[in-house]
C-alpha cells in the first residue's frame, strides 16, 4: 500500500511547538496522526477493514468495507472505508486534548 501524502511519517516534523516521535511505530500501523494533546491517532486494517484508535482518549472508528454498498466494486469499497478511516482520524487528532498514556504505544 502506497502512503498518503498527507499522512505524518515517523520523519514529518509535528507542526508548531510539538514534536513528534522518531521512534518506530507499533506493528501493523499503516498511519499516524499527531493528537493536539500530544498522543497519536493510529490506523491499522486487516482483510475486511480499518480502524483508528486514539492512544490518548481511546476513542476509535472502524469502518469495514464488506458492509459497504455493494453497488460499488469491493475495491471501491475498501478504497472508500480507508478514506472515512483516515478522516475521522484526521478530525479526531484535530481535536483531542487527551495527552498521551506513560504505559500506552506512544
Amino acid at each position: 500500500m502506497s502512503q498518503h501524502p498527507n499522512w505524518a511519517t515517523s520523519e514529518t516534523p509535528a507542526p508548531g511547538n510539538r514534536t513528534a516521535k522518531a521512534s518506530a511505530w507499533p506493528a501493523g500501523v499503516i498511519a499516524r496522526y499527531l493528537t493536539v494533546g500530544g498522543a497519536t491517532v493510529d490506523i491499522t486494517q486487516d482483510h475486511s477493514s480499518a480502524t483508528a484508535r486514539c492512544n490518548g482518549c481511546t476513542d476509535s472508528g472502524t469502518r469495514n468495507w464488506m458492509d459497504g454498498d455493494s453497488s460499488y466494486s469491493p475495491e471501491a469499497q475498501e478504497r472508500m472505508a480507508k478514506e472515512d478511516t483516515r478522516r475521522w482520524a484526521q478530525n479526531h487528532s484535530s481535536t483531542c486534548r487527551a495527552m498521551p498514556n506513560p504505559g500506552g504505544d506512544q
